[in-house]
């Protein structure tokens, strides 16, 4: 009987740790990561000690946290849009029918943001009660994003370029050409 539970509680460890194990090699691209409970209006902040995620001991009400974070965090012109999103008000029907809503938007220092909640636990309805809120920088992939946009406008220009060219000197090559047609035929009627 001993060894069986023995069995089981190493058995629960290893799971554990591999729950862990997972939870950091995800969290490696993002740098804040939150619970929140809809229910109770509640957030605790998931931060990493040495190699082990858990809750920090920051919390308080979501709402709030949501609220300071579009505010401290968020450039201005994209305040407006960021407060839509990070309004738990609305997120379990956001959460209704998909299990993941996300929003870019740029950061007061510069950079670029991807914020998203995750329904982590459903009431018996379906309807998201618990929700992981896990913020990453892009910044990186706006860049390459701008640049292939970029590139794809200075090809379309130089596409549009060659095509414009080539409508003038077909003109410019065809009147020349009915003009030389008109005299051989002329030539050869007399």
């Amino acid at each position: 009987e001993e060894r069986r539970q023995r069995a089981l509680i190493e058995k629960a460890l290893a799971e554990s740790r591999m729950s862990n194990d997972i939870i950091s090699s995800v969290s490696k691209i993002y740098f804040a990561m939150y619970h929140i409970d809809l229910t109770n209006d509640s957030y605790d902040k998931i931060s990493r000690d040495t190699s082990v995620y858990k809750l920090s001991g920051k919390n308080g009400s979501a709402a709030a946290k949501m609220k300071e974070i579009c505010n401290s965090f968020v450039a201005e012109e994209y305040r407006e849009k960021a407060l839509k999103f990070f309004n738990l008000t609305t997120l379990s029907e956001r959460l209704k029918y998909d299990e993941t809503d996300a929003v870019e938007y740029f950061a007061a220092d510069g950079n670029w943001h991807l914020a998203r909640f995750i329904s982590h636990k459903r009431d018996k309805n379906g309807v998201t009660t618990e929700a992981l809120c896990v913020i990453r920088l892009i910044s990186e992939e706006k860049r390459r994003e701008k640049y292939w946009i970029v590139a794809a406008e200075e090809a379309n220009k130089a596409n549009k370029a060659k095509s414009e060219f080539l409508s003038r000197i077909s003109h410019d090559i065809r009147t020349p050409m009915n003009v030389i047609m008109g005299f051989t035929n002329i030539a050869e009627k007399n």
